[in-house]
């Protein structure tokens, strides 16, 4: 209660021309991504062993519930949304490039380091008490999935300034262009045959081309360019909806807007399809913006969101983790996850299971929060030489993040459990954008030192 009450003081310090709905949508679509998690992941026994299946895949009627939990195009445009006012007050305040991406990093980095660090010892424990590397290596990969999104944001930040440049002067032609190039990359990609394993082509591309294709659709978000004419959102929701059902209608697009083990996939690489879920999405939060605001203008939900938004990355980044280690907790203790899969007790049961998970994950959020509130950092100011260094240490910790992804955090063969190559280039690129255990203090409690969702920019 303590920190909520730190919380409504925000709230009634907030100015009244703020955005509330960003917050809000920030907070809600981790959210998303945590509970859709959770209920995709099923657990059952085959030989002595607990293995993971995929609620998608096996009961391939949910697959229609990816249409909602799908949110990561919401981040992207909230991210751009952010970027925006975030880097134009940094340039009438004559802010740096360098401390302005610095800023950026270190609410991401902070915690993105700090939760590849306690996998060491949390890797070394799972070493004595689990015998079975498959096992290990099914914990490792299915904990580090939260590291593909990071990877991807973390190329996007630093290009930020850039691409906001090309939006003052092109305006809409930009997330066009890059619209089409992705159409284009799609059209080049090999039809891929269910079943069959995921090979390199042209469409990986679409990586950096359709994110910053969405992260940009939040600049025009930020400068009211998609204000007028009102019709222009119900225009975007219409047409966005309607591309979504047209793609998904022919083989060559999955329905379900999540991967699905053993199937193609709208987002290894992403495809346009995600572009379509985007101007939907984008349509709906302008048709929404006034009625949510004016619900967010009263103390309490606005304050919940300030708190939410104080920890939203520890949540994000240990709910995988948090998940594993309820599984390996009730396997301890003689559960034998022996329950018949998708009868009405087991879907009962689901929501017992979520709310355990909820209770651990606010463990976690307990223990590691306070590392995405980093204190404001000393100045390093202009020049190309930090320019560059600091760009170079994002990229360089986006690199070992994309490592972390792919490998996994409990890698077999790998003494520390996380591979010690991706390691060693999350930390120098985290320590080369000013992260360091000084920025942070044990006392700090949620929604202090910044107010939550100012450190994502507006």
């Amino acid at each position: 209660m303590a920190w909520l009450d730190r919380a409504r003081k925000l709230a009634d310090q907030t100015p009244a021309h703020r955005n509330r709905y960003v917050d809000y949508l920030r907070a809600l679509s981790i959210g998303a991504v945590v509970y859709g998690h959770w209920l995709m992941a099923v657990f059952t026994m085959q030989d002595g062993r607990v293995v993971t299946r995929n609620l998608l895949a096996e009961a391939p009627a949910m697959q229609i519930l990816t249409w909602f939990f799908q949110v990561m195009p919401v981040f992207f445009m909230v991210g751009g949304y952010s970027n925006a006012a975030s880097w134009s007050a940094a340039m009438q305040k004559g802010t740096s490039y360098a401390d302005w991406l610095r800023a950026r990093c270190q609410r991401l980095l902070g915690p993105t380091a700090v939760f590849a660090l306690v996998w060491v010892p949390l890797s070394l424990g799972a070493r004595f008490a689990i015998r079975d590397p498959d096992v290990l290596n099914m914990a490792g990969q299915l904990s580090a999935v939260p590291l593909w999104f990071m990877a991807v944001y973390l190329v996007v930040i630093p290009a930020a300034p850039a691409m906001f440049a090309l939006h003052r002067r092109f305006g809409a032609a930009v997330p066009i262009v890059l619209i089409a190039a992705a159409a284009v990359l799609d059209a080049l990609t090999p039809f891929q045959v269910k079943g069959a394993p995921i090979q390199p082509n042209w469409g990986w591309l679409n990586y950096p081309i359709v994110w910053l294709a969405i992260h940009q659709l939040g600049f025009l978000w930020q400068d009211g360019k998609l204000d007028r004419p009102p019709a222009l959102r119900w225009i975007l929701l219409a047409g966005g909806l309607a591309g979504l059902i047209a793609l998904t209608s022919l083989p060559r697009y999955p329905f379900s807007l999540i991967g699905v083990p053993g199937e193609p996939s709208n987002t290894m690489p992403p495809r346009i399809v995600l572009v379509c879920l985007a101007l939907f999405q984008l349509g709906l939060i302008l048709a929404t913006t006034s009625w949510v605001n004016r619900r967010l203008a009263r103390r309490d939900p606005w304050a919940r969101t300030i708190l939410a938004n104080s920890m939203i990355m520890t949540l994000y980044l240990w709910h995988i983790t948090a998940m594993v280690v309820a599984v390996g907790a009730a396997y301890g203790l003689g559960y034998r996850f022996s329950m018949e899969l998708y009868s009405g007790p087991w879907w009962v049961s689901r929501i017992g299971w979520l709310a355990l998970l909820t209770v651990v994950l606010a463990g976690f959020a307990l223990l590691f929060g306070r590392f995405e509130r980093p204190r404001p950092g000393k100045p390093i100011g202009h020049g190309p030489a930090r320019t560059a260094l600091t760009t170079i240490a994002a990229l360089a910790a986006a690199v070992g993040v994309a490592m972390l992804a792919i490998e996994g955090l409990c890698v077999p063969g790998e003494f520390w459990g996380p591979p010690a190559t991706a390691l060693l280039l999350l930390l120098a690129g985290a320590a080369g954008t000013g992260v360091r255990p000084s920025l942070y203090s044990a006392r700090t409690s949620p929604a202090s030192h910044r107010e939550a969702g100012n450190a994502s920019g507006h």
